[in-house]
């Protein structure tokens, strides 16, 4: 009897709150999914259908890395979930934050990418474009990231120099890439500069040490 008395007063409980238009967290393995409404309220994003709208509505995304990965259950994904993409081409770019262990990931892109496979509890990989459409733009993105990630300062400038007349690109050598490691995470640079495309871009993939 005790049981069903319970049972009633959870069940009036989450009805009470659902006529509120108040979210109810599901447990998932001995921990707590995360809803958008209360990830939004972290300051957070969340990665949920409700979650995606909302980033791209907003152009804004927060996320935190701090442990060296996303946990599934702090974006509103049960663990068994796949990682959804998130692409605004055409529509503007999203204002992107990740948290790191020592500062901050930071960036204006129009495609997000987060990696997992189905049985792990956490997102292992988030990567992003950066994008644009004049080459001293590029270099200065490139650039950029040498200040703020740590990336190999001479190996940037060597395929700075020698993409300065399209060489890398001509002999396909688009996909150059180097590491950062300042924020405490793995920051990749991949760099795709195709003389003739309307955009050229940077690939930028977050992942831990």
């Amino acid at each position: 009897m005790r049981s069903a008395r319970l049972l009633l007063t959870v069940l009036a409980t989450s009805g009470a709150l659902a006529l509120a238009g108040c979210q109810v967290s599901v447990p998932v393995d001995g921990g707590t999914v995360i809803t958008s409404a209360s990830a939004h309220d972290s300051g957070l994003s969340a990665l949920d259908d409700a979650g995606v709208v909302r980033i791209k509505d907003e152009r804004r995304a927060n996320f935190d890395m701090t442990g060296g990965s996303l946990r599934k259950s702090a974006v509103g994904l049960a663990d068994g979930a796949s990682a959804p993409s998130i692409s605004t081409i055409g529509n503007g770019k999203i204002e992107l934050n990740i948290t790191a262990p020592h500062g901050t990931i930071t960036a204006l892109t129009d495609h997000i990418s987060f990696f997992t496979t189905g049985d792990r509890p956490d997102i292992t990989t988030v990567s992003y474009l950066l994008s644009t459409k004049d080459y001293e733009e590029y270099v200065a993105l490139i650039r950029d990231g040498v200040q703020k990630y740590g990336l190999d300062s001479n190996a940037a400038e060597n395929w700075i120099r020698s993409a300065a007349d399209h060489t890398n690109a001509e002999t396909g050598d688009a996909g150059f890439n180097i590491d950062g490691t300042s924020t405490g995470l793995r920051v990749n640079y991949e760099f795709r500069l195709r003389p003739g495309d309307t955009f050229q871009v940077i690939l930028v993939t977050v992942s831990a040490l």
